[in-house]
């Protein structure tokens, strides 16, 4: 249910997918300060919207664990497409 995770996955990406890739630790640390930064507040707020959507599956399972279909956020998505669900 914490859009905390999702916002991790989406930031590690970012960063992984840097070309070219960071070659040391001052690089790879450039690189995790410049891509927090670039995290949009489009992409914060897709996710806070998905509460609703998680909070219904979370209950509809009884508690028990959901996967991210019904919640309406998909981090591979364009932003602005119709899957979003919002």
């Amino acid at each position: 249910m914490n859009i905390i995770e999702h916002l991790w996955d989406h930031f590690k990406r970012k960063v992984r997918a840097r070309d070219p890739a960071p070659k040391n630790l001052d690089e790879l640390w450039a690189a995790i300060v410049e891509e927090w930064y670039r995290i949009d507040v489009a992409t914060v707020r897709r996710l806070y919207s998905s509460l609703p959507r998680r909070a219904l599956a979370l209950k509809k399972a009884k508690g028990a664990n959901t996967n991210s279909e019904g919640t309406g956020f998909e981090m591979n998505l364009p932003p602005g497409s119709k899957e979003w669900g919002i």
